[in-house]
């Protein structure tokens, strides 16, 4: 149901306003709640769904007084929260934990949720789980994994040191010792695979970087001290002290804390990544490296992850906000550092990611295409030009009776809510109808065609533009200022990471060679303008202005999941000519498609990669009656790269469509981890040397 603002209605005399409004509000509010409530149990979820509805599927209705303030407030929140789907970490029975622990340590890792993507879909990992890593890599990464653990175990022997607690000082040295059985495992590697760990005296300038970040957290050593020398049986390493524009504190306490909140990441990611490898590959038995798969994916490790997060939630509850502030530094420097790690190990020659970077680090040409609503934004932008109709009414009637005012806003009320109810009502049984309709046909549980997916979804097509005309008949989009619209789109939230992964590519990141596209069932393509970066072409509707406002019509571009696909063809034709003078070998490029919902989905079907985000019901219903496959990125990049010797060109046109969580995915499958020198080398969030 629509949100409806009534800040904006209050006079000079608000109590008598707030009287008559508390009593419509209570009666509309409590209209919507059975409207949702019928949403979520039908499993409906389409454009105009999601217009007449802040909740659809899967968004809760926000305060009607607050809705920008609530819109903010859920960009900050985890995917799982916001009802965005199955997070992409909860999904594997790994994270389960991370929820059982909760705290800080949960708090902490979901924080990090973009440097967890970029080390799974890290050439190095993928070559790894997919069993084509090249020898020499694997022996390269024994080497230095070694020399790392071996500073790891020693952390913990000074994070017991440091702890004040018997019980926590006995927990630490358990961990310690399950570091230490790691470092057996290594050694067995090392003689499986003819790998000389004296090689390990010599770390790499990123496993010292981590080496050195580690032991001088743990020692407490800040930039006003000179470096200093660890030393063990095995090696001996001069420790550069981690730069930190805080001097960290000397309370022993608070420095268990720091060390472990630099060692916590260590631990979780490789649970997270043993899970997530193990979960794309059921059988690995006959992967080379499936003892290690193995090992970080066991019972045993996940405990080990366990314990050490209790600990730091433990050590963290007898702290301040300000330690708690340090010690995401340090977990979010340590996150990156571990990609930096994989980033150090030898190169694997060719893979499959990043998907638009070839063996030689050069970009390959693409189109990158995005719905909008749901796909990019957390709300949906229709419920916020509702809105912006309700205070447009205030506006034009100022001086007006408290009566005459109610009288509008309950009349607007009244025309929004029997748009939603009617559209419901006849969704709801047209798009069963279609389902039964293919399940009749006998076409239910044939191989996948694209002109049946195509013939179905004209039938629910014709419904929405039906849909859209009704909306301008009850003009309820009316004398909505275009200055409101472009203001309300600047506020708009989008999902993290959206927004970045527009900009690395329309910034000509890195050498890309790109052109960016929102194709959107949106009304007004001056509120889509207002939320996205400069340099994105946005093919949209328009509200209908004269002299500055909207005069309730649609100047209707796009309206249907036919009218996507008929503009997704086009700006791929368009690519083709502007490229018809170019070699056959310059001439190729790939198409990318993001969207969230069934009018996506012939655009998602026809481009070389076509991924959805989110879990959309009625998607996934029409996607099993209709032969369409949605498989989780993850899985299928690991049953195509034992067999690719080449880019990974998606299954166009196989029926095939990738399913992912979030943004964060997303740019790490296309374009992976970009490493940078930091300005300086006295960064509170980052450290020397290594910037996100």
């Amino acid at each position: 149901m629509w949100v409806l603002r009534f800040s904006a209605l209050l006079s000079p005399n608000p109590p008598i306003v707030l009287a008559i409004l508390k009593a419509r509000r209570l009666l509309f509010c409590n209209a919507t709640s059975q409207v949702c409530s019928s949403i979520r149990s039908r499993g409906i979820s389409s454009n105009f769904i999601s217009h007449c509805s802040v909740s659809g599927v899967r968004r809760r209705l926000p305060n009607v007084n607050s809705l920008y303030d609530s819109l903010r407030s859920n960009s900050a929140r985890s995917p799982s929260d916001r009802g965005y789907g199955t997070s992409f970490h909860e999904r594997s029975s790994e994270m389960e934990t991370v929820a059982q622990s909760g705290g800080l340590a949960q708090r902490l890792w979901e924080g990090c949720r973009k440097e967890a993507c970029f080390a799974l879909y890290h050439p190095f990992v993928v070559a790894l789980a997919a069993g084509t890593l090249k020898i020499e890599s694997f022996q390269h990464y024994i080497a230095q994994d070694a020399f790392f653990l071996t500073a790891f175990a020693q952390a913990f022997g000074m994070a017991m040191e440091n702890a004040e607690d018997e019980a926590a000082k006995e927990k630490l040295y358990q961990l310690q010792q399950s570091t230490y059985e790691e470092l057996e495992l290594h050694k067995s590697y090392a003689k499986a695979w003819n790998v000389d760990l004296a090689e390990y005296a010599i770390p790499h300038s990123a496993t010292k970087s981590y080496v050195n970040f580690l032991l001088s957290i743990a020692a407490g050593k800040t930039e006003t001290e000179a470096p200093f020398s660890v030393d063990s049986n095995r090696y001996s390493v001069d420790v550069e002290p981690f730069y930190m524009h805080k001097v960290l504190s000397s309370s022993k306490k608070s420095l268990a804390a720091y060390t472990l909140a630099a060692m916590v990441p260590c631990m979780r990611l490789y649970a997270f990544l043993g899970q997530e490898i193990s979960n794309g590959i059921k059988d690995y038995s006959s992967n080379p490296f499936g003892k290690w798969i193995s090992t970080y994916s066991s019972a045993d490790f996940k405990a080990s992850t366990l314990r050490i997060e209790e600990l730091l939630n433990q050590l963290a509850m007898e702290l301040k906000e300000e330690d708690h502030a340090t010690m995401e530094r340090l977990f979010h420097q340590a996150m990156i550092l571990e990609v930096a790690f994989f980033n150090a190990q030898l190169s694997n020659g060719a893979c499959s990611v990043p998907l638009l970077k070839d063996g030689s680090g050069m970009s390959i040409p693409f189109v990158f295409m995005s719905d909008f609503d749901s796909t990019c934004t957390i709300s949906d932008s229709c419920p916020v030009l509702g809105s912006l109709s309700m205070t447009s009414i205030t506006s034009a009637e100022k001086g007006a009776a408290a009566e005459s005012l109610v009288e509008a806003v309950s009349d607007l009320n009244v025309r929004w809510a029997t748009l939603t109810t009617d559209y419901i009502r006849g969704y709801t049984g047209l798009f069963n109808q279609v389902l039964l309709d293919n399940e009749v046909s006998g076409a239910s549980g044939r191989s996948f065609e694209y002109k049946i997916v195509k013939l179905a979804l004209s039938k629910i097509s014709q419904y929405e533009v039906e849909a859209n005309s009704r909306v301008e008949d009850f003009e309820v989009l009316k004398n909505i200022r275009l200055e409101d619209v472009k203001d309300a789109g600047r506020k708009m939230p989008l999902y993290s990471g959206c927004d970045h992964l527009f900009q690395r590519i329309l910034d000509n990141y890195e050498g890309l060679d790109a052109d960016g596209h929102i194709i959107s069932v949106c009304w007004s393509q001056t509120f889509v303008e207002g939320c996205l970066s400069e340099g994105v072409t946005i093919h949209c509707n328009e509200l209908g202005i004269c002299e500055g406002k909207s005069n309730g019509k649609i100047v209707k571009c796009i309206q249907t999941a036919i009218d996507k696909q008929r503009v997704f063809q086009k700006i791929i034709n368009d690519k083709h000519e502007s490229l018809s003078a170019a070699s056959d070998e310059e001439k190729q490029f790939l198409s990318i498609y993001i969207g969230d919902s069934i009018t996506d989905l012939l655009c998602l079907l026809k481009a070389d990669v076509g991924i959805v985000i989110g879990q959309n019901e009625s998607l996934r219903r029409f996607a099993l009656a209709f032969g369409i496959i949605l498989l989780p990125l993850y899985e299928g990049l690991l049953q195509k790269e034992p067999t690719s010797q080449s880019k990974y060109k998606g299954r166009s046109g196989e029926g095939v469509i990738y399913t992912v969580s979030d943004w964060h995915e997303i740019e790490a499958f296309l374009l992976g981890f970009h490493q940078q020198a930091c300005k300086s080398k006295k960064l509170d969030a980052t450290g020397p040397g290594i910037c996100s």
